[in-house]
């Protein structure tokens, strides 16, 4: 039977920068003739990470790659490498692989939009942005105990803003401006829904915990989202435009470069494609 043999003391010493050996001479894990370097650790595990999560990844990275070494290895006994469903998939992916690398080096590296596109779109498109359902934007601060929430209600009542609220107190936690749909808050949804814009909940009980909600403005259906809200969507649709145009403008100059021939009477219908052709 094959043995396995894990370094874990070297690992977290190395992890957490505290080794001196040359580094191709450090030897993690081994599995068969299979080795786990001491680099590959270095590469695999962010440095930046605390020491405490360090070693949880380290941990975790040594026994995912001991089991799929143990599998690879059994692969390989099975002399699976020779099947031809594997030849195939793994020049699939090989492909996929490669013209990804293409489009990220010569397409997409390019692609840029400002502020100005995003807003142009949106004055040209605010039908595709309309309010499906009620809408409310608002905060929530919860506590730990029905004090903490009557102490930050006081003080969002009184004019402090969310972020000096949530700074003050080390036990609150919450979101500030988030736009809520109905459906989202429970039973809390048609105390939330009736207020006004500048209102503020009482202490409303969570279980365990206590919440404190702020209604910042209403929506009806119907409305036009703001440009703040769809910003990022925008964006998004831009980028996924911009880089369809520019893979169209790259092909072409491809289709300049190297010949296609396409057999446009067997497409049609011409032969049977099924049977590859006609005898």
């Amino acid at each position: 039977m094959k043995s396995t043999k894990i370094c874990l003391p070297v690992l977290f010493l190395v992890l957490l920068g505290g080794c001196g050996a040359p580094e191709d001479e450090v030897v993690v894990a081994r599995v068969g003739g299979r080795v786990l370097t001491q680099e590959r650790m270095r590469q695999e595990i962010p440095q930046s990470l605390a020491d405490s999560l360090k070693e949880l990844a380290a941990e975790e990275f040594v026994r995912r790659w001991v089991e799929e070494e143990l599998l690879l290895l059994e692969a390989h006994h099975q002399h699976l490498e020779e099947d031809s469903w594997v030849d195939r998939s793994v020049e699939a992916y090989r492909r996929k692989i490669l013209i990804s690398r293409l489009l990220d080096q010569d397409v997409l590296t390019d692609t840029l939009v400002t502020s100005s596109m995003i807003g142009r779109y949106y004055q040209e498109h605010q039908s595709e942005f309309l309010r499906s359902d009620e809408e409310v934007l608002m905060g929530y601060l919860v506590s730990e105990d029905r004090d903490g929430a009557k102490d930050a209600r006081s003080a969002w009542v009184s004019g402090v803003v969310f972020a000096e609220i949530l700074a003050d107190e080390i036990n609150l936690w919450g979101e500030d401006s988030v736009v809520v749909s109905r459906g989202e808050l429970g039973e809390l949804e048609d105390k939330i829904f009736r207020m006004s814009a500048g209102a503020v909940t009482g202490e409303e009980s969570l279980g365990e915990r206590w919440a404190v909600f702020k209604v910042y403005q209403r929506y009806a259906a119907g409305s036009i989202r703001e440009l703040s809200e769809v910003t990022d969507e925008i964006r998004a649709r831009l980028m996924a435009i911009y880089r369809q145009e520019a893979l169209a403008r790259y092909l072409e100059g491809l289709r300049s470069r190297y010949p296609v021939e396409v057999n446009e009477e067997l497409l049609s219908g011409g032969s049977d494609t099924s049977q590859g052709g006609s005898n």
